[in-house]
């Protein structure tokens, strides 16, 4: 028996077209956001790299407020790919404007054995294929696997309380860096918010009795 989980996204063109749009402007938070410095106390940097808390919120309320295993999979392909395709694009683009401004083009070509321009473009375009794509296909089999939370099982409620759990360990971590490194508070306020928000929106489901 399923739990009766509110359903947002449809199998319906609509429905792809907004988890589409989802994942375009993450994109380019994680692009906005990785031009900020690292070591400072706010930390904005780490909001596109190396923490996954938000991602892994924003992912799973596409995964489990969605129709059906089918959609869950395509809606966490489709978030998680075109999330990473523009981050990708976005590098390579700020990559390639640092080189030109500094005057140091060729060598960055010649270091990464770049023997044309149009070589240079055929790569990154490999590249930043392979990055998404790799990285929608992996999120997209997990979507499938926790798509299941939605079902009144053990099994469903541990799938169900798994993304509370990696979300309270790295927010751990992230005040425990923000108390020792006097940094990520910015994540620390991320993470605390998309715990909590994710505990109030499950946890009726969690605790959800089947009627006898």
């Amino acid at each position: 028996m399923k739990l009766e989980f509110q359903t947002i996204f449809y199998d319906k063109i609509k429905s792809y077209i907004l988890t589409a749009v989802f994942g375009i402007i993450a994109g380019l938070l994680v692009a906005f956001f990785s031009t900020f410095p690292k070591d400072d106390l706010w930390a904005f940097s780490y909001f596109s790299s190396e923490t996954f808390g938000f991602w892994m919120f924003t992912t799973s309320i596409i995964v489990l407020f969605s129709e059906k295993t089918k959609n869950a999979f395509l809606n966490s392909t489709i978030y998680v790919g075109l999330m990473f395709a523009i981050t990708a694009i976005c590098k390579t683009i700020t990559d390639y404007q640092i080189q030109l401004n500094q005057g140091s083009l060729e060598d960055y070509f010649f270091i990464n054995n770049y023997n044309s321009f149009s070589e240079y473009i055929f790569k990154s375009i490999f590249n930043v294929i392979l990055y998404s794509i790799t990285s929608a296909i992996v999120c997209g089999v997990l979507g499938l696997i926790l798509w299941n939370g939605r079902r009144n099982t053990k099994f469903s409620k541990l799938l169900l309380i798994a993304p509370a759990i990696y979300i309270l360990f790295e927010t751990v971590f992230m005040y425990y860096k923000l108390f020792t490194a006097h940094t990520m508070l910015f994540m620390s306020i991320i993470d605390t918010v998309c715990l909590i928000l994710y505990i109030f929106i499950f946890s009726k489901y969690l605790f959800f009795k089947k009627a006898s």
